[in-house]
């Protein structure tokens, strides 16, 4: 019997270890896209709902007046906002072509995105958050390889911004991880996740998806715009470029960072995807497999064993993905707290599952 339950929770962790690698090579054998000095063609309709951002939408619209591509409408959509964001709006909407501020007749961040769409003229629809900066190049970088791939979405990378705090640092790599993944994923043909901080689609996919997004749950519009589009069969493609990368903060502190992963878990009792569901099920059973055996180990020594081996072959495949991403982030010193991230994860997993599927969270009133 300590065999057979040795060898089915090895089964799973070398199942895991053969994901990660899989997503690991994608990004190995992925050119990264490289712009061209070739001028695209293609209007953009850029989309960020806000509510109470006065102190980050500063950074936003410098970063947007500033783009190196300026065919594009921004239409910023104002959810409620009880902040004095006026000031900054006015101070900031010359610099920016085609400037729209629209104020939100529902209430809620996916509510105030339909709308905002709704009106939208662009080509292309590109969605980032409020508290997020791109570099000056994103949009340009994202209307050429909408040009050279037609791709009904694009899932662009996003950054985790630190300093020198190991909180912020620990935040970066567990982010590091979810980016990677995301984009290994992606590139290896099976898209999994993607980030409302970055994520760019057409007009038509997002009709044929619009009605279907599960606006009965406060979070998740990208997810459930992802998986709308893989039941459709459109085409999905990652971004692979530095100059498309957009930057957002980490959390303040654990009952932050906490209450957003709980919000994060909370939408997946909804997904419909296998291979996300699989996924997710398979990195849930890998990190409650560790506290389990090495709490049997306290029973019997032999667990011990075993929970040593499963560390080591989950360690091994998560550092190897990992550092197929960091050059690309130029995150490669935060790996060097891999081995305490892995100590803290299968425990910070399971809190988070537990709290998103039986617990509650606070976002944005």
């Amino acid at each position: 019997m300590l065999m057979f339950l040795a060898f089915l929770a090895l089964f799973i962790s070398f199942a895991y270890a053969f994901v990660m690698l899989h997503f690991a090579a994608a990004w190995k054998n992925s050119a990264e896209e490289m712009t061209t000095d070739k001028q695209p063609g293609i209007f953009l309709s850029l989309v960020v709902a806000f509510k109470n951002e006065a102190e980050q939408l500063p950074q936003l619209l410098k970063s947007l007046s500033i783009q190196s591509y300026q065919h594009f409408e921004l239409l910023l959509v104002n959810d409620h906002s009880s902040d004095l964001f006026e000031p900054i709006i006015q101070k900031h909407r010359q610099d920016i072509p085609f400037f729209h501020l629209i104020t939100a007749n529902g209430y809620g961040k996916k509510n105030a995105l339909q709308e905002g769409i709704a009106k939208a003229k662009g080509k292309l629809i590109v969605c980032t958050d409020a508290d997020c900066v791109p570099g000056k190049d994103w949009l340009y970088a994202l209307a050429q390889f909408q040009e050279k791939t037609t791709a009904d979405l694009i899932i662009a990378p996003v950054k985790l911004t630190h300093n020198t705090r190991l909180f912020s640092k620990i935040q970066a790599l567990e982010f590091l991880s979810l980016a990677a993944a995301t984009g290994g994923a992606a590139m290896a043909k099976m898209p999994l996740m993607c980030n409302g901080a970055n994520l760019a689609f057409t007009p038509q996919i997002w009709a044929k998806s619009n009605q279907n997004l599960r606006t009965d749950i406060a979070s998740g519009d990208d997810m459930f715009l992802l998986m709308q589009v893989k039941k459709q069969a459109g085409k999905i493609a990652y971004l692979k470029s530095q100059q498309a990368i957009v930057q957002t903060k980490p959390s303040e502190n654990l009952k932050a960072f906490f209450n957003q992963r709980k919000r994060w878990v909370s939408k997946s009792k909804a997904y419909t995807d296998w291979q996300v569901i699989a996924v997710a099920l398979l990195v849930l059973l890998v990190c409650v497999n560790i506290p389990m055996y090495l709490l049997a180990g306290f029973f019997n020594p032999f667990f011990w064993k075993v929970t040593l081996l499963l560390f080591a072959v989950k360690f091994f495949a998560d550092i190897a993905l990992l550092l197929s991403a960091a050059k690309f982030f130029k995150e490669e010193k935060v790996i060097i707290l891999t081995p305490l991230l892995s100590l803290i994860y299968p425990f910070y997993v399971l809190t988070s599952a537990f709290g998103g599927i039986f617990g509650s969270f606070r976002w944005k009133n």
